[in-house]
């Protein structure tokens, strides 16, 4: 049984609404962001799923963007160096281990 209750997990992921009300911003720019290709999402770009992890992603975003000024093709830019280094970090921790 799926929740039509925002902010609940759905098995075939949130809807762009559901997205905008978690994230706390307006549904127009979840769209924008979309067809950006700053957030992934299953389906049409008429009718997306998206998953709550990048709920947490699009927080972010919007925090580099009003904090920094940063341009959209930027904070993606930010984020995905994040990323690398978050993922650089674990591997020291590894090899370090050894």
């Amino acid at each position: 049984m799926l929740c039509q209750c925002p902010g609940v997990w759905k098995e075939s992921g949130l809807t762009v609404a559901e997205v905008a009300y978690e994230a706390g911003i307006d549904p127009a720019l979840v769209q924008k962001l979309l067809e950006l290709g700053l957030i992934n999402y299953q389906g049409r770009i008429s009718n997306p799923r998206i998953s709550r992890s990048e709920v947490t992603k699009i927080r972010q975003m919007v925090r580099l963007r009003r904090d920094l000024g940063i341009n959209w093709s930027g904070v993606s830019l930010v984020l995905d160096l994040l990323e690398e280094i978050q993922a650089l970090r674990e591997e020291i921790k590894k090899l370090q281990s050894w």
